[in-house]
């Protein structure tokens, strides 16, 4: 899963790492990518990189509610040119591009360190200034001061929690499957499908999909008539991306490259 997205003007470049979160059950896995984008001009280059320290052995086994340390920067990997910086962060879950505001209600909260020792919610705001792109679905943050050539910045946030209610989702490889869904008394005597009563408990049979699936039901098959869970669901996957925007600072005022690295993200 590389994504790799390149933005150029005179001695400008990008750069992007990745955050991928996803699973069976419970399940996370990430990769992210290192990646160099070099543009030359004028005889002269510059270059940066995403890094990162990040939790992987944690993130490979995530749980609900689990807190995994990811930490990017971005490094202003030139010999001689200093750098003003930006950074996107864009997400995606089950495919689909999503806000960080429905990104933190649905999946996950992205937190950074503080000076105290204490997390909270939100990116590092301290170090970078937000900056409002018209009609993104996405966060883009300039940092406040000059990268120096061989210097990185702050780490853009520090760590992702996964929020312990979050919600499971029908399995893709799984293309149908006849199952038994717990439901209410009202729901059961209503019901014109097969059903049965165990020990108090109500059930009807019915063909789960996509779009039919309900987070919130309980999923059933019968296994010699002992009623045992479906497994028809897993864990959402989600990716967080984050991408390196650098335009040279000699002879560039802050608000000049405000400009440049905002037109540069909307490319």
């Amino acid at each position: 899963m590389n994504k790799k997205k390149i933005a150029l003007t005179a001695c400008a470049t990008a750069l992007v790492g990745t955050l991928a979160v996803g699973g069976t059950l419970a399940y996370f896995t990430a990769q992210t990518n290192t990646v160099e984008n070099v543009f030359t001009g004028n005889n002269k280059d510059l270059k940066g990189i995403i890094d990162e320290r990040f939790d992987k052995e944690t993130a490979e086994s995530y749980t609900p509610g689990d807190v995994i340390y990811k930490e990017p920067w971005l490094e202003n990997k030139t010999d001689s040119i200093d750098a003003w910086v930006a950074v996107k962060v864009d997400i995606d879950a089950e495919g689909n591009t999503v806000s960080y505001d429905d990104f933190a209600k649905t999946y996950a909260t992205i937190q950074t360190k503080t000076a105290n020792g204490q997390f909270v919610d939100g990116f590092n705001t301290t170090d970078f200034e937000e900056v409002t792109v018209p009609n993104a679905n996405y966060k883009f943050f300039v940092y406040k001061t000059v990268v120096k050539a061989g210097d990185k910045t702050k780490n853009i946030f520090d760590q992702v929690t996964v929020n312990a209610q979050i919600k499971k989702v029908f399995n893709s490889e799984t293309a149908e499957k006849t199952v038994w869904k717990e439901v209410t008394k009202a729901d059961y005597d209503s019901s014109s499908a097969t059903k049965k009563e165990i020990s108090g408990k109500y059930y009807v049979q019915e063909s789960v999909t996509s779009s039919t699936y309900d987070s919130e039901a309980n999923y059933f098959v019968d296994k010699e008539g002992k009623l045992e869970n479906a497994n028809i669901s897993r864990l959402p996957k989600f990716n967080v991306n984050v991408t390196g925007y650098m335009v040279q600072a000699d002879n560039v005022e802050k608000d000049e490259a405000v400009k440049e690295l905002t037109a540069l993200v909307q490319k």
